[in-house]
C-alpha cells in the first residue's frame, strides 16, 4: 500500500520487503492510487457514502509483527462511510449496516514454534480494506450469511481473490450479549479461520458470556482466539481502547481528494 513491494503469496520468508515495509528509520511512505480506486469500488458496491477528503493516521502500539511502534491507518476519515449488505434469511431479506471502510497496512506475519517466535515481512504493507459493520447482526446464521455476501460482492467486482485460506480476505468477530437493547461489553475473537468457524465462535464466545454473566462475573472488553479443537474461545489480551493508541494524522502523507469524475468512472468500470 505504500511502497513497490509486490503482494504475492506463497513466496520464500522475507523475499517481498523493502526498507518502507519493514520500518527503517528515515523511510517516506507513498499511497498507491489503485488500493483507493479499490477502496471507492468496494463503497459503491456496499452503497457507502464516499468521503472525498480523506487523511491517513497514526495507531500506535507496540507488538513484534509491527516493527515501526505504529500502523497508518483512517481512524477520523474513513474512505466510505453508512452503507449497507442485504442477506436473506429463510426468505426474509434483512439490511446489515456498514458503519466504515476504511484503509490500512499489514503487519508481517508471526509464525510461532516452541522455541521463539519468527517473522515474516512478506506480509508486512500489505493493503487492508477493512469492513466494520454496525451491530445489526444477532445470530452466528446471520454472520455467516453476511459474510458470504461479503465474500461475493469482493470477487466479483475484482476488488479481491477473497481466499481466505491465503489471508486475502480474514475476519475478527465482536461478540456481546444482552437482555436488553442496551449492548453489552464487547469481546473481539481475533483472525478466525473459516466462515464456518466465525458461526462455531460466535456460538461459543455467546455461551461463555451468558455462562459469565449468569454466575456473578464482569465481561470486560477482552481481545479472544477461537479453538476449534476444544470449541471456545481464550484470552489473548485485556482491550486497548481509543485512548491508549494515540491517534493523531499521519504527518507523512498528504490528505486524498476523490472527484465527483473518479467516483463516476469507477461506478462505469464495474462489473453489472
Amino acid at each position: 500500500i505504500y511502497c513497490s513491494c509486490k503482494n504475492e503469496f506463497g513466496f520464500e520468508v522475507n523475499t517481498r520487503c523493502c526498507p518502507i515495509c519493514t520500518g527503517m528509520p528515515g523511510t517516506l511512505p507513498t499511497l498507491n492510487e489503485k488500493v483507493v480506486e479499490y477502496a471507492v469500488k468496494m463503497g459503491c458496491a456496499l452503497h457507502c457514502d464516499i468521503n472525498q477528503v480523506c487523511k491517513q493516521d497514526r495507531k500506535n502500539y507496540f507488538y513484534p509483527d509491527l516493527p515501526k511502534g505504529y500502523q497508518i491507518t483512517q481512524a477520523r476519515t474513513p474512505i466510505g462511510v453508512h452503507g449497507y449488505v442485504e442477506i436473506e434469511d429463510d426468505g426474509e431479506i434483512k439490511k446489515i449496516g456498514i458503519h466504515d471502510i476504511h484503509l490500512e497496512e499489514d503487519t508481517c506475519k508471526s509464525v510461532h514454534t516452541k522455541e521463539s517466535a519468527l517473522l515474516d515481512f512478506n506480509r508486512a504493507g500489505v493493503p487492508l480494506l477493512e469492513i466494520v459493520s454496525d451491530p445489526d447482526i444477532h445470530s452466528p446464521q446471520e454472520a455467516m450469511l453476511y459474510l458470504e455476501k461479503l465474500r461475493e460482492l469482493l470477487l466479483y467486482s475484482d476488488v479481491s481473490d477473497v481466499k481466505i485460506e491465503e489471508g486475502s480476505m480474514r475476519c475478527d468477530v465482536n461478540v456481546s450479549v444482552s437482555k436488553t437493547d442496551q449492548l453489552g461489553v464487547r469481546a473481539e475473537i481475533k483472525n478466525v479461520s473459516s466462515i464456518a468457524a466465525v458461526g462455531m465462535a460466535i456460538a461459543s464466545e455467546t455461551k461463555r458470556q451468558i455462562a459469565l454473566l449468569e454466575s456473578g462475573g464482569v465481561q470486560e472488553e477482552e481481545t479472544r482466539r477461537y479453538d476449534e479443537v476444544k470449541d471456545e474461545t481464550i484470552l489473548m489480551r485485556k482491550k486497548e481502547t481509543g485512548n491508549d493508541y494515540r491517534y493523531f494524522p499521519e504527518p507523512d502523507l498528504p490528505f486524498v481528494t476523490i472527484s465527483d469524475a473518479w467516483i463516476e468512472e469507477v461506478k462505469n468500470s464495474m462489473p453489472m
